[in-house]
Protein backbone atom coordinates (compact mmCIF):
# COMPACT_ATOMS: atom_id res chain seq x y z
CA UNK A 1 0.00 0.00 0.00
CA UNK A 2 1.83 3.38 -0.98
CA UNK A 3 1.03 6.54 1.14
CA UNK A 4 2.65 9.06 -1.10
CA UNK A 5 -0.31 10.40 -2.53
CA UNK A 6 -1.68 11.19 0.47
CA UNK A 7 1.45 12.58 2.10
CA UNK A 8 2.11 15.11 -1.26
CA UNK A 9 -1.70 16.13 -0.61
CA UNK A 10 -0.26 18.20 2.54
CA UNK A 11 2.21 19.72 0.09
CA UNK A 12 -0.16 20.97 -2.53
CA UNK A 13 -2.38 22.28 -0.61
CA UNK A 14 0.31 24.62 0.93
CA UNK A 15 1.36 25.52 -2.37
CA UNK A 16 -1.40 26.36 -3.37
CA UNK A 17 -2.21 28.29 0.42
CA UNK A 18 0.80 30.30 -0.52
CA UNK A 19 0.14 30.89 -3.82
CA UNK A 20 -3.57 32.41 -2.78
CA UNK A 21 -2.58 34.64 -0.11
CA UNK A 22 0.17 36.27 -2.17
CA UNK A 23 -2.44 37.06 -4.77
CA UNK A 24 -5.25 38.21 -2.25
CA UNK A 25 -2.04 40.45 -0.69
CA UNK A 26 -1.06 41.95 -3.63
CA UNK A 27 -4.48 42.89 -4.36
CA UNK A 28 -5.37 44.14 -1.10
CA UNK A 29 -2.37 46.41 -1.04
CA UNK A 30 -3.27 47.68 -4.73
CA UNK A 31 -6.91 48.27 -4.02
CA UNK A 32 -6.65 49.70 -0.51
CA UNK A 33 -9.38 47.02 0.39
CA UNK A 34 -8.32 46.59 4.02
CA UNK A 35 -9.20 48.76 7.15
CA UNK A 36 -6.85 50.67 9.45
CA UNK A 37 -7.68 48.64 12.12
CA UNK A 38 -6.85 44.82 10.10
CA UNK A 39 -3.19 43.49 11.62
CA UNK A 40 -1.86 40.21 10.52
CA UNK A 41 -2.80 40.35 6.67
CA UNK A 42 -0.56 43.25 6.41
CA UNK A 43 3.21 44.03 6.28
CA UNK A 44 4.40 45.17 9.33
CA UNK A 45 1.80 44.56 11.51
CA UNK A 46 1.51 41.69 14.12
CA UNK A 47 -0.86 40.53 16.38
CA UNK A 48 0.90 42.39 19.16
CA UNK A 49 -0.18 45.25 17.40
CA UNK A 50 -3.91 44.75 18.01
CA UNK A 51 -3.43 43.91 21.37
CA UNK A 52 -1.62 47.43 22.12
CA UNK A 53 -4.15 49.27 19.95
CA UNK A 54 -7.37 47.70 22.13
CA UNK A 55 -5.41 48.71 25.58
CA UNK A 56 -4.82 52.03 24.36
CA UNK A 57 -8.79 51.92 23.73
CA UNK A 58 -9.82 50.85 26.89
CA UNK A 59 -7.30 53.25 28.47
CA UNK A 60 -8.90 55.83 26.76
CA UNK A 61 -12.34 55.08 27.15
CA UNK A 62 -12.16 54.12 31.29
CA UNK A 63 -9.89 57.07 31.84
CA UNK A 64 -10.09 59.67 29.39
CA UNK A 65 -13.78 59.62 28.87
CA UNK A 66 -15.00 58.08 32.30
CA UNK A 67 -17.44 55.84 30.06
CA UNK A 68 -18.25 52.19 30.04
CA UNK A 69 -15.79 49.88 28.53
CA UNK A 70 -18.67 48.91 26.24
CA UNK A 71 -19.68 52.20 24.85
CA UNK A 72 -19.04 53.16 21.21
CA UNK A 73 -17.65 56.24 19.80
CA UNK A 74 -21.50 56.54 18.15
CA UNK A 75 -22.66 56.81 21.59
CA UNK A 76 -24.62 59.94 21.78
CA UNK A 77 -22.41 60.77 25.61
CA UNK A 78 -19.77 61.00 23.19
CA UNK A 79 -20.50 62.71 20.32
CA UNK A 80 -22.23 65.49 23.17
CA UNK A 81 -18.84 67.02 24.59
Amino acid sequence: MSYRGIYLLNTLTRLLEGLIEARLSKFTQLTDTLTPSQQNSRISRQTHDGIYALIDTIYIYVYIYATPVAATPRDSRLQSG
